[in-house]
């Protein structure tokens, strides 16, 4: 993402890849490791922040949708990208050159999920929509085919055909460099993050 070869051929969500960056450089970007301690967090932020700053040449555009990066793989605009994995696999499934891949320093990784609050209004047919979607596996594969991103949902995995799932699929070792968002100190990294996303938009 950084070497000159790529000048002007990458995208990325800047808050996203605040923490990507910080991974990076050996620090928490999932700022865990940071909780009551502010000054150590506000350091690994702006470290990651002034490296993003200085690498402003190697970006040709920060994206804030999936469809905006898919839109500047298929037309060549972009090379390289960090980017969710849904909407790069939607690419590699509808037959694009796109290969998913995670940095050897490791990336971070997160589950949407359905929810039903509690107290809220119509929880009946909160509980009829999901006992719905999950009444049949092809219902789940219309998901991943429409998104991009795995399902969860049982059976689904039988639905899909051998290109689908390969879309999706990383090697083990791939696999085992990803670490899942904690909830912990979460205020404190939204805070930090947007502040320095907007600084190193205003650079």
């Amino acid at each position: 993402m950084f070497d000159d070869e790529f000048k002007g051929l990458t995208s990325y969500i800047i808050s996203d890849f605040i923490s990507i960056v910080m991974r990076y450089q050996g620090n928490d970007g999932d700022y865990v490791a940071y909780e009551n301690k502010p000054e150590e967090a506000r350091a690994a932020t702006d470290k990651a922040r002034d490296f993003l700053i200085k690498n402003k040449d190697k970006v040709r555009k920060y994206y804030d949708a999936g469809s905006e990066v898919q839109q500047m793989f298929v037309n060549e605009d972009i090379y390289l990208a960090q980017a969710w994995s849904g909407p790069a696999a939607k690419l590699i499934m509808d037959g694009q050159p796109i290969e998913l891949s995670v940095p050897k320093e490791g990336t971070y990784g997160f589950l949407y999920s359905f929810n039903v609050v509690n107290n809220g209004p119509n929880a009946d047919a909160a509980y009829t929509f999901l006992d719905a979607i999950l009444s049949s596996p092809e219902i789940g594969a219309a998901m991943t085919r429409q998104s991009g991103f795995a399902s969860a949902f049982d059976g689904v995995d039988k639905a899909l055909n051998d290109k689908e799932r390969a879309a999706m699929a990383l090697p083990q070792e791939q696999m085992e460099r990803i670490q899942f968002f904690s909830s912990l100190n979460r205020k404190m990294k939204n805070d930090m993050v947007d502040k320095a996303a907007a600084e190193i938009k205003a650079a």
